[in-house]
């Protein structure tokens, strides 16, 4: 395997967009807790039902506080754990419709996007590129791919599907985008989320940017 990288510290296999590492996608049934999408035991498909229902309660808005800052300094009153409630409840809602299926792939990936933004993986990321006003959707995921951290590149491996499933749904029209498609987004989205950061290595991880 070719083991060389660019002057940005970029794989070149990764310019191409040949991930040798990045997996198929795998089956989702985890052990995830706290209040948020729950994937274990069932409690999808059941927390599906509720909102279908209408039974599902929706969780109030959070008051802005001093610990409410994005990473660009702006005040957030919602956070990635949110993005993700939201589109569940809305691909519950209409479930079959492929209008929303698109809106809820779109949705997943900016979770998980926004969340890794603002983990400590991805801050040098965002400090390095301030000010910028042209997307760096890609040059975001080539740098969590450049991580050392073997927990950052399983995002990272999640976050490119994620991206990818994103475009299709956002720009082509023709391509096909099914229920399962925006369900494994959800699912994707959740993990980045909710697991593969819990053993993140920040000492492994010094890096700045570019």
């Amino acid at each position: 395997m070719d083991d060389a990288r660019d002057q940005c510290g970029v794989p070149r296999c990764a310019q191409h967009h040949h991930f040798p590492l990045v997996p198929s996608r795998p089956k989702r049934m985890l052990q995830v807790t706290g209040r948020h999408h729950r994937r274990a035991a069932g409690i999808l498909s059941k927390r599906r039902s509720l909102s279908c229902s209408g039974s599902l309660g929706r969780t109030p808005p959070r008051t802005r506080s001093a610990q409410d800052v994005g990473a660009h300094g702006a005040c957030v009153v919602i956070d990635p754990k949110d993005m993700i409630d939201d589109a569940l409840d809305a691909l519950s809602s209409a479930p079959t419709a492929e209008a929303r299926q698109r809106s809820v792939i779109c949705r997943a990936y900016y979770a998980a996007y926004h969340f890794l933004r603002g983990h400590p993986c991805g801050k040098p990321f965002v400090v390095g590129t301030a000010g910028s006003k042209a997307g760096k959707h890609k040059e975001f995921i080539y740098w969590l791919y450049a991580s050392p951290d073997p927990c950052v590149l399983k995002a990272a491996q999640k976050l490119d599907i994620l991206f990818a499933d994103r475009v299709t749904a956002d720009y082509d029209i023709s391509g096909k985008v099914t229920k399962k498609m925006a369900e494994d987004a959800l699912d994707q989205a959740a993990e980045i989320v909710d697991v593969d950061l819990t053993a993140y290595d920040p000492a492994l991880d010094k890096r700045t940017y570019p």
